[in-house]
């Protein structure tokens, strides 16, 4: 017979917080904390391994005073035990290790003033606590008031709080005991009045402190002088408030010596504050400085230390050895566990739920759970059984219509499996004051019947009579492999449990678990799964998969199914053994799979894998345009560079007619990228950065580039269109997937240019070169014409400056493409024509090389336009000059003849100094005196000097000889 146990006793053993225990029952009631994840670390541990509290416990007593700080993390949910290992470590430290633990009722200024202050000499704090309660109120009404006058607002809620302020005076200034809460009966604040961070300010002000950074040092060399180090214990920081401006930046000071710092954070904080920009801005260097983050449960709830049953039934045994032994818990069914059994404590702990969500933690289990049920007047099973806040409501495994609520109790939570039924030991039965129960059938009924039962009154039969009706029918079924006739109730269930647990539909990789994966998804039923009932009157779907589902496979596996469809249950703990109905849903839907994949190899002429891998091959070559050789290292990784920057994304065919469909298809293949990456991922990944490196490897090594290219050439796309298959997410069949790549490989096949593409791209590899490594001379000699051609009066349109395109990329450009060309004899000769392309494409579009098209082309008319204007008496043999390449020589001999050109211009014509010349040989044989004089005025010596002079210095001479000749033929004509 059960009977309350003493609440008195229960409250002292399970409390809420750790600290609430006295030292002797915390040491009876710890559990050893032997899993501990190691997520991030600084001291020598390997990350993603787990260690043990007294591992903890070793490292923090490594240091030394005056040592710098060491900051160590405490991560886990709410409950997890983040509490009770600063408990533990408080007691078990040792003598050259302070505890300083400040807990959740420590959270206020006066509180953690005291903490410290128990470690320092007498009036070394220098605050004072013990003012009259009197004085306190009167500040703290000041000081509110001020605050109020000068931010102007809030003035009216600080009157209403007049009658509180004694209450809160006490609670801001009393160095202990004083609650974290406000109290609950203050008036509600305004959203934008920040009372707590006023009230935190009237403290500091009233104690004479505005940082805690000279108490922290003075503490830190008092305990040096000691030859011991201080140790903060701060086991949950989200209700430290005010101390993140004070004690945390000291603490992450880790030039200053010299605390041991363990900080306890719950998971969400954590994120919030520390990784997603929340109000503890401050910290965003945190993780760079921390010693070690120790992670005590899971993202899901789950806590590490408690992950087998005996680590749970010991929690809990050890609490309960705690409390008056119960003369009904003596029998060996309850293993020291009364008034639970083993089986109950398990099932209570896969139960919990915090919120909705599944949080298995200490403190919801033992404060949440098993503290309220131990004082109730009906037994815990009994309690636990009917609706509860932190468990998840029951799916019963049995029978148990005409059952009352009590044995059910006892069923779910005692019961134990033995064949096909579920039993209760006879000792705990007895325990309760039962006599010893029957087993009972091990099979599900339909979870929630009554209610779904009960609201389709407008059926005009009874839901509950059409699913006893078709129980039967199953079983004569399975029994004389008669006709089913209610086969569909059964499809329904068996499609509602596979698709809660498995999705076999899609064509993926068996342990995918990757968001950005998107698979092929078999389609034909429409949404519902194709499953085939052999000899049960089933008709063969003809020509397309199934899932099968034999008369052979286990009873209790159809009635279960048959129960579940007509369940209102969304959960599936309502078979008997979820773990053997799995097994049978995995054997039949690896069975489809394959049959899957042999229709699509029968399709499409090559293994499903193998086409997944080869899309994405090309899909990457293209868009390289690299050669991608999978038995490369290089082409592997390559392969796997899933993040591709849109400038190297390059497009190797022109829009011109013969090349028409090749540039449709490489631009369509190009904007499917993301798309093939997702149906690449969900064939050869766990998760999004997680690689099947055995399947990738296999592939790697059996793929060949050029007979995938023919085999993909080959495919009948009008063939592929009927077929049921289409991507999940981008909705695209598996024609529209195929199309692209299929008419690329086509029309890639008839393409026969690869010589001239690559002799091609020689040359403009040779013109890139030319221009990085004569850029200097071109560009000055291009400005010299550019000045000549503006002096002789011609308009010549001159090339731009090189600085507009110089950069240092070009140079790692050149050498990315001349180690492409020396590798490309290694690959087939169809991804020689792709790559080839693509680098021709791709260097003609380069600045340095338009650049020098443009240089070329203004020193070709200013050739044509010197040769117009200057015919050669005879033709000049001519060296064929190399395409994209020009003769530096040839350049300046052209600046040089239109240099030449200018000065001729600016001489004497030979005709006329010719006949200058003579003329004054003449006079100067019957005049030598005369005109010799006129020579030397002009320096001249010779009359032949006058054919090398200018027009300028010519005319000056002339007049004067013409002046001179005049003279001395006047005399003469007189006489005569």
């Amino acid at each position: 017979m059960w009977t309350p146990f003493d609440p008195a006793a229960v409250a002292r053993v399970f409390t809420t917080e750790s600290r609430q225990k006295d030292e002797r029952i915390f040491t009876l009631t710890h559990t050893c904390m032997k899993r501990v994840l190691v997520s991030h670390n600084r001291v020598g541990l390997i990350n993603g391994q787990f260690v043990g509290e007294h591992e903890v416990l070793e490292l923090i007593q490594q240091s030394a005073p005056m040592d710098s700080n060491r900051v160590w993390f405490v991560v886990g949910e709410t409950g997890s035990g983040k509490s009770e290992l600063c408990q533990w470590l408080e007691y078990h430290l040792g003598e050259r290790h302070i505890p300083l633990h400040i807990s959740r009722r420590h959270a206020n200024l006066t509180g953690i003033l005291d903490v410290l202050a128990r470690h320092l000499p007498p009036g070394t704090a220098g605050h004072i606590t013990n003012l009259p309660q009197a004085v306190l109120v009167d500040h703290l009404r000041l000081h509110l008031q001020l605050r109020a006058h000068r931010e102007g607002r809030g003035l009216g809620y600080i009157e209403q709080l007049d009658p509180f302020l004694p209450t809160l005076a006490t609670r801001l200034y009393q160095p202990t005991g004083a609650a974290l809460e406000l109290p609950t009966d203050l008036p509600p604040s305004p959203p934008d009045l920040p009372l707590a961070a006023w009230l935190s300010g009237a403290a500091r002000e009233v104690l004479g402190i505005q940082s805690l950074e000279p108490t922290l040092r003075a503490l830190v060399n008092h305990t040096a002088q000691q030859g011991r180090r201080p140790v903060l214990l701060l086991e949950d920081i989200t209700t430290l408030g005010f101390l993140r401006d004070d004690l945390l930046d000291y603490i992450f000071d880790l030039s200053a010596p010299g605390f041991d710092a363990v900080i306890g954070l719950t998971s969400g904080f954590e994120h919030s504050h520390l990784h997603a920009g929340g109000d503890l801005s401050e910290m965003a260097y945190v993780r760079d400085r921390l010693s070690a983050r120790f992670q005590l449960s899971h993202a899901s709830g789950e806590t590490f230390f408690l992950n087998q049953p005996q680590d749970l039934h010991d929690l809990v045994r050890r609490y309960l050895g705690c409390l008056p032994p119960a003369t009904a818990g003596q029998a060996a069914a309850f293993a020291d566990l009364y008034p639970f059994t083993p089986r109950m404590l398990e099932r209570l702990y896969v139960h919990l739920v915090e919120s909705g969500n599944p949080r298995q933690t200490p403190r919801n289990l033992l404060d949440a759970v098993i503290k309220p049920a131990l004082t109730l007047a009906e037994p815990p099973h009994l309690t636990l059984f009917r609706p509860h806040p932190y468990l998840r409501a029951p799916s019963v495994t049995f029978y148990h219509q005409d059952l009352p609520t009590e044995i059910q109790a006892l069923l779910y939570w005692h019961g134990e499996l033995e064949g096909d039924s579920i039993r209760v030991p006879d000792e705990v039965a007895s325990a309760f004051g039962h006599a010893p129960l029957a087993p009972v059938l091990g099979f599900p009924t339909p979870t929630g019947s009554n209610r779904l039962f009960a609201s389709q009154t407008k059926s005009a039969e009874n839901p509950a009579d059409t699913w006893r009706e078709a129980l039967r029918e199953l079983q004569r079924w399975h029994a004389q492999s008669a006709p089913f006739p209610k086969r569909q109730h059964l499809k329904r269930g068996i499609e509602r449990v596979m698709r809660v647990l498995l999705d076999p539909r899609a064509v993926q990789h068996p342990h995918l678990n990757a968001l950005s994966a998107d698979p092929l998804e078999y389609t034909r039923g429409h949404e519902h799964l194709p499953i085939y009932l052999p000899d049960s009157g089933d008709l063969l779907p003809e020509h397309w998969p199934s899932l099968h589902f034999s008369c052979t496979l286990p009873a209790q596996f159809f009635e279960e199914c048959l129960t579940f469809s007509f369940s209102g249950s969304h959960h599936v703990e309502c078979f008997a053994d979820l773990g053997y109905t799995r097994q049978l849903l995995e054997e039949a839907a690896a069975a489809f799979q394959q049959d899957l994949r042999l229709h699509l190899e029968r399709l499409l002429g090559l293994p499903y894998e193998r086409l997944v891998f080869g899309l994405w091959w090309l899909c990457q070559h293209v868009s390289q345009g690299d050669s991608m050789a999978p038995n490369d290292p290089a082409g592997r990784r390559a392969l796997l560079q899933y993040d591709l920057p849109s400038r190297d994304v390059q497009v190797a065919w022109r829009a011109e007619r013969p090349h028409r469909i090749l540039h449709r298809t490489h631009r369509d293949l190009r904007e499917r990228r993301d798309q093939y990456r997702a149906l690449f991922l969900s064939v050869f990944h766990h998760r999004d950065d997680f690689l099947d490196p055995a399947l990738f490897e296999r592939e790697c090594r059996q793929f060949d580039p050029t007979l995938f290219l023919r085999t993909l050439a080959d495919i009948s796309l009008s063939s592929v269109i009927p077929a049921p298959f289409r991507q999940r997410g981008s909705k695209r069949t598996l024609a529209q997937a195929l199309q692209p790549a299929a008419e690329y490989a086509a029309a890639l096949l008839s393409y026969t240019a690869a010589e001239e593409d690559l002799a091609r791209w020689s040359v403009l590899e040779q013109t890139l070169h030319h221009a990085l490594h004569h850029t200097d001379e071109l560009d000055l000699i291009c400005r010299e014409l550019e000045r000549l051609t503006h002096q002789v009066g011609w308009t010549v349109p001159s090339p731009p400056s090189s600085h507009t395109w110089r950069a240092p990329e070009w140079r790692t450009l050149l050498t990315q493409s001349e180690t492409a060309r020396t590798a490309l004899d290694n690959n087939p000769p169809l991804t020689q024509v792709t790559v080839s392309r693509t680098w021709r494409e791709r260097l003609e579009d380069l600045e340095p090389v338009t650049w020098m098209k443009t240089v070329q082309a203004f020193h070709d008319t200013l050739q044509k336009m010197h040769r117009e204007r200057h015919p050669s008496p005879r033709p000049r043999s001519r060296v064929p000059r190399r395409e994209g390449l020009i003769d530096l020589a040839g350049l300046q001999a052209l600046a040089e003849r239109l240099a030449t050109g200018e000065q001729a211009v600016q001489r004497l014509p030979a005709a006329v100094s010719d006949q200058v010349t003579a003329a004054v040989h003449q006079w100067r044989q019957q005049h030598p005196e005369a005109i010799q004089g006129v020579l030397r005025r002009h320096g001249i010596k010779e009359p032949d000097d006058i054919a090398g002079r200018s027009r300028d210095e010519s005319l000056p001479l002339f007049g004067d000889l013409l002046a001179c000749t005049a003279e001395l033929a006047a005399p003469a004509e007189s006489v005569t």
